[in-house]
């Protein structure tokens, strides 16, 4: 795999750098570790330190039970 496919996001025009540092950092690792966890429909989640990232586990793992509903 290219680590471009992986590494990189497009950004919209006149997006907040904040903003953009949110897509970039905390939402593809919380996604990831929810997806490492192997989280299912009906499974018990803690999030232990509910910053940022974490925030976007949660946010990762209802997306997640979503898509293991359809």
């Amino acid at each position: 795999m290219n680590d471009a496919d992986g590494n990189l996001a497009l950004l919209l025009e006149g997006m907040d750098l904040g903003a953009a540092t949110m897509v970039n950092d905390m939402v593809p690792t919380g996604f990831h570790g929810a997806e490492l966890a192997d989280i299912q429909f009906g499974d018990d989640v803690a999030v232990i330190g509910i910053g940022p990232v974490g925030l976007m586990g949660e946010a990762g793992w209802c997306v997640r039970s979503m898509q293991l509903q359809l």
